[in-house]
């Protein structure tokens, strides 16, 4: 019975320190390029934030 848990102590001590090793491995960067439109970045008219009263009877 000793064994046995020594096998398996073993075997989740070597699956941890796998794991953690993976974990500090960088990510690979990743550049994404977003072409936006300068009608795009315009701001909203006062007159488009409010509904129509009138609309929601």
């Amino acid at each position: 019975m000793r064994k046995i848990r020594l096998v398996i102590a073993v075997i989740i001590l070597s699956a941890s320190i796998a794991l953690l090793v993976w974990g500090f491995f960088p990510n690979p960067r990743e550049t994404r390029i977003q072409n936006i439109s300068p009608k795009e970045m315009q701001i909203p008219t006062p007159s488009s934030l409010h509904s129509d009263p009138g609309r929601l009877l």
